[in-house]
């Protein structure tokens, strides 16, 4: 269920910045945004030379910057930038174009975004989610190692108390996981439930990301404010093989 509900979450954000695509609009501003999600270089060059609001917005909140970062188009995102776009520029939902390429894995956007400054841990306002907090929950590990490499806060949560580390260990990210904890993330942090990321990967029956979370001497008793330990979360879902590792790591 705290799987499903967090790509529901995600899926939300990303499905905001491509709202306003489905149509071409008649003025300028909208016809901005237009080209910007489709990557059409040539069309925005002409819009900005007729003096085009560089920050036009939709109803969403959603500038020319956010929609090319969040749809990949690099050259579209650097002109936009030359042009003076608001890098930190937020929609009615918080969301910035930073948060939107890092969501969506376009780490060489990221990395123009943040040349330009880019605020890394500014956080959207629905959930709490920031850059490294939305790539580490969809898996792109490029984009997660170069936000840390730039100072994200590691630390950083979500709605519900949710730290980078437990969002890749729900989905399932072996590599992010890895990559967080090999740069100090807490192996027993936790959600305001107390659910840690080896509980997770139990009730998951992730074995590999399980056996990381024992190697790095994740708390094998941890429980959560209703009780449930690793232990319980494996053998309510039948996953033996979890439960004997969990017992050959001294889990009582």
């Amino acid at each position: 269920m705290l799987k499903c509900s967090i790509i529901w979450l995600v899926a939300g954000l990303l499905i905001l910045a491509s709202f306003f695509c489905s149509a071409v609009y008649a003025d300028p501003g909208a016809d901005l945004l237009y080209a910007a999600t489709k990557g059409d270089l040539k069309r925005v060059q002409e819009l900005l030379d007729k003096e085009t609001d560089v920050d036009s917005k939709d109803e969403n909140g959603i500038t020319p910057l956010m929609a090319a970062s969040s749809e990949g188009h690099v050259d579209v995102v650097k002109l936009l930038l030359e042009w003076e776009a608001d890098v930190d520029a937020a929609a009615n939902k918080g969301a910035t174009a930073l948060m939107l390429a890092s969501a969506s894995g376009h780490t060489e956007v990221v990395r123009h975004l943040l040349e330009w400054e880019a605020a890394i841990d500014l956080r959207e306002k629905e959930n709490g989610f920031t850059a490294l907090l939305l790539a580490s929950a969809t898996g792109n590990t490029e984009t997660v190692k170069l936000l840390l490499e730039r100072g994200a806060d590691i630390n950083a949560q979500a709605k519900e108390g949710m730290p980078p580390l437990l969002l890749a260990a729900v989905a399932g990210h072996l590599e992010i996981a890895k990559l967080l904890l090999d740069k100090g993330a807490d192996v027993n942090s936790k959600n305001d439930n107390a659910v840690t990321g080896l509980m997770a990967a139990c009730y998951e029956g992730n074995i590999d990301m399980v056996r990381l979370f024992l190697e790095k001497g994740a708390d094998v008793n941890a429980r959560s404010k209703d009780g449930e330990t690793a232990l319980m979360g494996a053998s309510a879902k039948g996953h033996t093989e979890i439960v004997e590792l969990l017992k050959a790591h001294g889990t009582k």
